[in-house]
């Protein structure tokens, strides 16, 4: 189950760079991007969990 998570994000990440791409950022940059707003949709899922941890959210 860990490597079909993993396979998931790596998908996700290469479709979220191609789009970085086709909007007309050059690869290298598009790269750098997809990495930074990946890291922000990480850091969001993870207050999300904390979040329901806590009890806050749903």
């Amino acid at each position: 189950m860990k490597a079909q998570t993993v396979n998931t994000k790596a998908v996700d990440f290469y479709n979220l760079m191609q789009k970085l791409i086709d909007d007309g950022y050059d690869p290298p940059e598009a790269e750098r991007k997809a990495r930074e707003l990946t890291e922000d949709l990480e850091i969001a899922e993870n207050m999300k969990d904390y979040w329901k941890h806590i009890g806050v959210a749903d």
